[in-house]
């Protein structure tokens, strides 16, 4: 039987092997590159335009001006409110300096700003909405496409592709993670931005102290499910002989009836290779605890 989250990664390879790339590779600061611009002009055919295809579907909101960037994936509207980027995460300052990093991720982030000011900066904004529209902050939650003529650029897409940002569900985007995730996938192969650096990288489960060492930052760690348990309620996916201190995942009940597995698809994983994202945190080892289906991915050898 074919999981959902089996099905999931069948579906963004897809998205690579038969769709021809949803979004071409560039590397360097400036406008998007003449495939990209292509990509946009062919319109819907394979949702970087408009990602209202199946399996990322929006809802249409209103057009804004946008008249300052105020980090790396927030900017301020015509109208005084505030826009966050979803479907993102953008390491910070702090966290790269948790992690010992040599590379000065204050001139990054400048980088990263200056980025949006060209390509958004006093440009029309198209607003296009996943589930949940605004933040307890009051802050506008939502998919920002800036118009250029007749065509539209994807900004989390552009963010993704030039090795900027990572994919993360958690801060509110659901709806596009598949199509975020191939592009991501493009960025690490070709190490474009943070990913040819020790910022953006895939840790390995098996080396847990190297794991622990990202502690309080957002991570993807892959590796080979050795076991999986249950305690009460909760799941644990354990990639070592030594739980106490083995990187392991934590499924909460939450997660598991949007999975909507049963028991036997769990049972499965074990010796499956697969790739998880989320925070570090540390008991009885660094554990990542799942905070929803799409940040749990299936994978091959090959990737």
């Amino acid at each position: 039987m074919t999981t959902p989250l089996a099905t999931g990664y069948i579906f963004s390879a897809l998205l690579i092997l038969v769709g021809a790339h949803p979004i071409a590779l560039a590397k360097g600061a400036g406008g998007p590159s003449r495939e990209v611009a292509a990509v946009m002009k062919a319109g819907t055919h394979n949702g970087v335009n408009d990602p209202q295809t199946p399996g990322c579907k929006l809802t249409a909101g209103p057009t804004k001006l946008v008249t300052q960037i105020i980090d790396a994936v927030t900017m301020r509207l015509d109208d005084g409110t505030e826009l966050r980027l979803i479907g993102l995460h953008v390491a910070g300052p702090g966290q790269i300096q948790a992690l010992g990093e040599t590379t000065d991720m204050l001139v990054g982030e400048s980088s990263t700003i200056k980025l949006l000011s060209r390509i958004a900066l006093g440009k029309a904004i198209e607003l296009k909405f996943d589930t949940r529209r605004s933040d307890r902050y009051g802050r506008i939650l939502a998919h920002g496409f800036i118009k250029q003529g007749a065509t539209r650029l994807w900004l989390q897409a552009e963010l993704v592709r030039r090795g900027r940002a990572l994919v993360s569900s958690s801060q509110g985007n659901h709806a596009c993670a598949l199509q975020l995730r191939a592009i991501e996938q493009q960025a690490r192969q070709s190490a474009t931005g943070y990913w040819g650096e020790n910022i953006f990288r895939i840790r390995k489960a098996w080396k847990a102290g190297d794991v622990l060492k990202y502690r309080q930052s957002f991570q993807i760690v892959a590796g080979r499910v050795r076991r999986v348990s249950r305690v009460k309620s909760r799941i644990y996916l354990n990639f070592g002989a030594n739980w106490k201190k083995d990187f392991t995942v934590v499924i909460e009940r939450r997660v598991q009836q949007a999975m909507k597995w049963n028991a036997e698809d769990y049972d499965k994983l074990e010796n499956k290779q697969v790739r998880v994202r989320g925070w570090i945190d540390e008991k009885n080892g660094p554990i990542i605890r799942l905070l929803y289906p799409e940040d749990l991915e299936i994978i091959s050898n090959r990737q």
